[in-house]
């Protein structure tokens, strides 16, 4: 039986960032753009979660924190929206 292959680093999209600032916030780029400022305690709570963590796991917490994360469910809400629709027009 063969071991699962875990990807390496360089196989992770590494377009998110983040900086710790002086006043204890965090901003969090993507693309070298800033799309995120955390202060207060959700800065303290972020830090906590990517300390530590392997680079693809930093990754997703940005992406999370950012609100640039797929829930899954884009596609359902499309679809009961279009049925819905559909369901109006023929009433």
């Amino acid at each position: 039986m063969t071991e699962p292959v875990m990807s390496e680093p360089s196989e992770i999209s590494t377009n998110f960032s983040y900086h710790p600032l002086k006043n204890h916030g965090v901003n969090i780029h993507r693309d070298n753009r800033s799309v995120a400022h955390l202060k207060g305690q959700g800065a303290i709570r972020f830090l906590k979660r990517v300390e530590g963590k392997r680079h693809d796991l930093r990754q997703l917490e940005m992406a999370k924190a950012a609100g640039n994360f797929k829930r899954g469910n884009e596609k359902l809400i499309a679809t009961k929206s279009k049925a819905l629709h559909q369901r109006r027009r023929k009433h």
